[in-house]
């Protein structure tokens, strides 16, 4: 069996495309009761796609352990943090100039109904800001950039044996923030944010599956079917008591980030048990950055599209939401070929 340490751990780039897909279903539902006619076939329980934010955000403190577990000098600390700015900046600013260009000539189509002024420098920045960024979907980077800067801070500061105790003091000084100094301005908002426990979770998984013999599991699949069969319900409990279709503070970890880290650990158990993810999934994972940057931009274009001949009816549905989910994955393959491996590769012959 491989060291633990030199294994590339297939499912978790499969575990990408699980993440962005749920992401595009819980967006596809939107569309489809905004611009569907009335009638919708997808259930529900469909808002729990949700989970693929809090799942991407497990995996990210995952691969940050990974790929930093031998780097033991501040040089190597330093390309950390270069290679993860290469890797998020220039894609997203590619697209955030096409939206910004909307944006300059008709601005209700970038904010649809919500009255909302845009900070377009903290946007382009990815710095802390009240409300969306231009690319509603960055307000997560603006965490990952969080993540990674703190990140790049413990690698920098603390040998390779020490690392988790520095995140563990990240943890109490997220919770002293969250609890003792509040959370009213943008930059505390982030800083306190109980998702930054989540990137926690990916480095613990990543630090027991890189120091320990992880043996295989018997019944790789029990583990994320009862943390779904658990969450998902728990879930639609809660947005009917609140009424709020998206979780807060901490029971979002509850009944997102929990469940994202069982399934996290459960792919790295599968994997030793020999179970691999499809093709399809990590090719679909290769693709998730440009699917996520892009699939709002896609599904909000093909709904207005689609609203000139909705009815009442479902059959246009039957037709319209296979084939947006095909384009929206379909646009993000093609822009994971033709725009961000470009950037990706320029940005690395230039470093």
């Amino acid at each position: 069996m491989a060291d633990p340490a030199h294994m590339r751990f297939h499912n978790i780039q499969a575990l990408r495309g699980v993440a962005v897909l749920a992401v595009v279903l819980f967006h596809l539902a939107s569309v489809e009761l905004k611009y569907g006619g009335g009638g919708t076939l997808l259930p529900n329980w469909m808002d729990f796609g949700q989970f693929g934010v809090d799942l991407f955000f497990v995996i990210s403190g995952f691969v940050m352990m990974v790929v930093t577990h031998d780097r033991t000098n501040r040089s190597a600390a330093t390309v950390f943090l270069v290679h993860r700015i290469t890797r998020i900046y220039p894609l997203y600013w590619f697209y955030s100039i096409l939206l910004l260009m909307v944006y300059f000539v008709h601005p209700a189509w970038v904010t649809g109904s919500q009255d909302r002024s845009i900070d377009i420098t903290a946007s382009f920045l990815l710095l802390p800001q009240e409300g969306y960024p231009l690319l509603s979907v960055g307000w997560t980077l603006v965490h990952e950039m969080y993540f990674y800067l703190v990140f790049f801070a413990i690698v920098w500061l603390t040998p390779v044996g020490r690392r988790m105790y520095a995140v563990a003091v990240w943890l109490l000084c997220v919770l002293a923030a969250y609890f003792g100094l509040g959370v009213d301005t943008p930059v505390m908002r982030v800083i306190a944010s109980p998702l930054t426990t989540e990137f926690m979770m990916g480095c613990l998984i990543a630090r027991y599956a890189l120091s320990a013999r992880v043996s295989g599991a018997k019944n790789p699949w029990l583990i994320p079917a009862l943390a779904l069969i658990i969450s998902v319900p728990a879930y639609l409990y809660y947005r009917d008591v609140t009424g709020s279709v998206g979780p807060a503070g901490w029971w979002r970890i509850l009944l997102f980030g929990m469940p994202a880290a069982l399934v996290v650990w459960w792919a790295v158990h599968a994997e030793r048990s020999g179970v691999l993810f499809t093709t399809l999934l990590r090719r679909i994972g290769d693709a998730s950055y440009s699917t996520y940057l892009t699939h709002i931009l896609t599904l909000a274009l093909l709904g207005k599209l689609w609203a000139r001949f909705s009815g009442p009816g479902l059959l246009d549905n039957l037709i319209m939401l296979p084939t947006l989910l095909l384009i929206a994955l379909m646009v993000g393959a093609y822009s994971y070929r033709y725009v961000e491996r470009p950037m990706l590769e320029a940005c690395r012959r230039w470093m």
